[in-house]
């Protein structure tokens, strides 16, 4: 237990800790179940009233009250005037007007390569290929990727490519070399089998086991392994206006956290 600002009673009041917000909830739970007719709202939900009093010292009348005085609803005190943000993912602080300051957390981040970064049955705009590069039949990039690539790297992450192409990754790389581009590790099918063994068939991306924290692919079908299986995937949209903007905006909302 532990005194508290809450917002909705306007005054510091008894916040209960994890296990005693379970409890509370269990007991305010088995309140609304006791529907028996001809019974006051105090009866039905004494048991509740007596724990929070038991837990707090404070005689609390309304059940409701007591299943907002959970702490874990809150966020930390404001730096500035001590109240607590409203919620854990606040941007500022509702009594002063406090803006939050947000941490920073550099990310791996990994391109699929077909239809993301070089067109094949989505096709986009491409850097110009010099006369040396079309003689080594390099393939064409989609247009910004040098600049996008610098950007997040500049801002300190890490940019791996993970593709389920069969290229040989000394391929990948010098086409990626010879537009000015360099990444931190590449990934194909190859190494993708070799890497997850018996589970390959698991989903045809797998970016945690590699330590990757999100995936850039054009595919929904990878947006909803990454919901079944738990990892962060960008799906680039052929009808973005500006790729390079929506893949910043997107990555900021995992780099930056309350």
């Amino acid at each position: 237990m532990k005194m508290l600002w809450c917002w909705r009673c306007r005054m510091e009041v008894p916040m209960l800790d994890e296990e005693e917000s379970r409890q509370a909830g269990e007991l305010y739970s088995a309140g609304i179940r006791n529907d028996a007719g001809g019974i006051d709202r105090q009866t039905r939900f004494r048991e509740l009233l007596d724990y929070y009093y038991e837990m707090t010292g404070w005689r609390e009348t309304e059940p409701n009250a007591i299943m907002h005085h959970d702490i874990n609803l809150y966020g930390p005190p404001c730096e500035q005037c001590g109240k607590p943000y409203r919620t854990s993912k606040a941007s500022f602080c509702a009594a002063c007007g406090h803006k939050r300051p947000a941490k920073f957390k550099p990310l791996v981040i990994s391109f699929d390569l077909d239809d993301t970064l070089i067109p094949g049955m989505i096709q986009f705009d491409t850097e110009p290929r010099r006369w040396l590069q079309r003689i080594m039949g390099v393939e064409k990039i989609r247009k910004g990727t040098k600049k996008l690539i610098d950007k997040l790297q500049h801002e300190g992450h890490s940019v791996y490519i993970y593709t389920t192409s069969l290229r040989p990754a000394n391929r990948i790389q010098r086409t990626l070399r010879s537009y000015g581009i360099r990444v931190d590790q590449i990934i194909n099918r190859t190494i993708h089998e070799k890497q997850l063994k018996n589970r390959q068939n698991l989903c045809s991306k797998y970016p945690p086991a590699f330590g990757i924290d999100v995936h850039i692919d054009d595919s929904e079908g990878v947006g909803r392994e990454g919901q079944q299986h738990r990892f962060n995937t960008i799906i680039l949209s052929p009808v973005v206006p500006d790729w390079k903007l929506f893949i910043l905006t997107s990555i900021a909302t995992y780099a930056y956290e309350f």
